[in-house]
């Protein structure tokens, strides 16, 4: 028997962690609706979430997400803007910018100083406290690029997505440069 689909197994997983959360918040679905409620009344979009709140759901889960939070993060991001869509879904349509999650609680290694993180605390979710005494020029990053036909004015738009390393996305690559031709073959320019 051939094995599934390495794709195809992430997505079961994702899929599985979203119904997985989603059902965490039904559970405690009052609690979450004030939380909820009373964060868009004051136009945050974050909302809080404890970490000690993660052992109802599964025992050990708190560890698992300071661990590898980009597994853990996004699937609980779309199960909450789920049950806002759910719950009220007025609210959905009038979100701004997308619902994250203010993770607080006790980080225990994972909370250090500026001069704590090191190369094996990549990748992992990290509590930094201290206070900032200089700052340095930083090379902006692009993080989304529009192309448009470069003959024609007809409408079309090409947009490519740019990542890198510090993405909050799972397999995240830098994906090459900019595209010089669409599915079609006609010549793209970058719309400016």
């Amino acid at each position: 028997m051939a094995e599934a689909d390495p794709g195809m197994r992430q997505k079961e997983e994702d899929e599985h962690k979203v119904r997985m959360f989603s059902e965490f918040l039904h559970n405690n679905r009052d609690a979450w609706e004030k939380r909820i409620d009373r964060e868009l009344a004051n136009d945050r979009f974050r909302i809080p979430l404890e970490l000690s709140e993660l052992s109802q759901i599964e025992p050990g889960l708190e560890s698992k997400l300071l661990q590898d939070p980009v597994k853990y993060l996004l699937p609980f991001e779309e199960a909450l803007l789920n049950f806002l869509g759910e719950t009220d879904d007025k609210a959905v349509k009038k979100l701004k910018q997308p619902l994250k999650l203010d993770v607080t609680g006790s980080f225990g290694r994972n909370h250090v100083t500026p001069r704590g993180v090191n190369a094996s605390t990549i990748g992992k979710l990290m509590c930094v406290e201290g206070i900032v005494t200089k700052c340095g020029v930083v090379t902006p990053s692009l993080v989304q690029s529009m192309h448009v036909h470069k003959d024609e004015d007809d409408g079309h738009i090409t947009s490519r997505d740019h990542r890198d390393g510090t993405s909050l996305i799972s397999g995240a690559s830098g994906g090459g440069g900019f595209p010089a031709f669409d599915g079609e073959g006609k010549a793209l320019m970058m719309d400016v």
